[in-house]
């Protein structure tokens, strides 16, 4: 692949918290964060998380046996949620129909503040996130959509929906309802203001 340190988070494959794994290109000589014991083959000293170690194995395997299944499942909710959010007049689409990850959607509504829509869903038990993940919580517009031309205002008002395996479509239908329902709620707010 060409990587030459490779960085992986257990929970994001819904292992346990606080087990990762780092994958070092052979011609990469690494110092050690902290001298001491040989662990961690020798970059960091203390005790290993043995069951968090053992988790993540585990749900490393079942991620590979069910990663078809998993990613089939994702771009089918995503499909249904890019379909509803297009029906949503104002709704602009980051990158939907690209090569992408199978989970994650990103779009804006012209005229609606993100941080608004998001603590809207929030108040309906619907967890959204603002921007693009890297940006989430920053206040600035995500450099990517900034480079794809998006202008600020539209940046800033980013939406990012991920699914994951216990979404199911009835997850899908009842955040599309609630959308339309705080889209249609933060307009009228709006526009009386």
């Amino acid at each position: 692949s060409g990587a030459h340190l490779l960085t992986l988070s257990s929970h994001k494959i819904n292992g346990p918290q606080g087990a990762g794994a780092l994958i070092v290109d052979p011609a990469i000589d690494l110092a050690p964060l902290q001298h001491g014991g040989g662990q961690e083959c020798g970059l960091r000293n203390g005790t290993e998380n043995l069951a968090g170690i053992v988790g993540f194995g585990r749900a490393a395997e079942l991620a590979g046996e069910e990663r078809e299944r998993r990613a089939t499942t994702a771009r089918a909710l995503i499909t249904r949620l890019v379909d509803g959010v297009a029906g949503i007049s104002g709704a602009t689409l980051f990158a939907a129909t690209a090569e992408r990850l199978p989970n994650t959607l990103l779009f804006a509504i012209d005229g609606i503040d993100g941080e608004a829509l998001l603590l809207a869903l929030d108040r309906e038990g619907i967890a959204v996130s603002s921007g693009s993940a890297c940006h989430s919580g920053t206040g600035a517009p995500s450099h990517v959509l900034s480079a794809m031309g998006v202008s600020d205002p539209v940046a800033r008002g980013a939406i990012r929906i991920s699914v994951g395996q216990g979404n199911r479509t009835d997850d899908i239908e009842a955040l599309l309802a609630a959308l339309g329902r705080q889209v249609t709620a933060l307009r009228q707010l709006v526009a009386t203001a």
